[in-house]
């Protein structure tokens, strides 16, 4: 940029026609645009400060941005979607198949635990008999003299 600081600013078509020696005025833009033709000549009527300059330039920067974001915006969402449906692609038969184990697990637990009141009903039984078979033993112990009672 120049050294010069510039307290206004003109737009280029007002530019080149300062250029081209032709008039910028305000009266003299007006008057070269006719009704009849109605058409923009792209001349300002006035001159722009810098600060308008500034505020016009963060507007435009900030509407190309926002619409360049939007679209990118867009292609997030988009290849978020996408990435989750290949995911859930990925994921479903392994939920599938972890529901039929839980399933089948639950199954097995409890077949574990009906075989352990099973377990826990004939070891009762069992139990029951020795002690039953235990009361119909005689018991002879040899080890012990006897007596005769016999003897005169």
């Amino acid at each position: 940029m120049s050294d010069v600081e510039i307290d206004s600013w003109t737009c280029p078509p007002c530019s080149r026609r300062e250029h081209r020696g032709q008039s910028t005025s305000p009266e003299k833009v007006q008057a070269a645009t006719t009704p009849r033709n109605k058409k923009d000549t792209g001349l300002c009527d006035h001159f722009v400060s810098k600060d308008d300059l500034q505020k016009l330039i963060t507007e435009g920067i900030n509407q190309a941005i926002d619409s360049k974001l939007g679209h990118f915006e867009s292609l997030k969402v988009s290849l978020f979607v996408e990435i989750r449906e290949e995911i859930n692609s990925f994921i479903n038969p392994f939920l599938k198949e972890t529901e039929c184990l839980r399933e089948e697990v639950n199954k097995l637990n409890n077949d574990i635990q009906n075989n352990n009141y099973i377990i826990d009903e004939l070891r009762c039984q069992i139990n029951k008999q020795q002690q039953w078979n235990r009361m119909n033993n005689l018991e002879i112990d040899c080890h012990k003299p006897r007596m005769n009672l016999l003897a005169p």
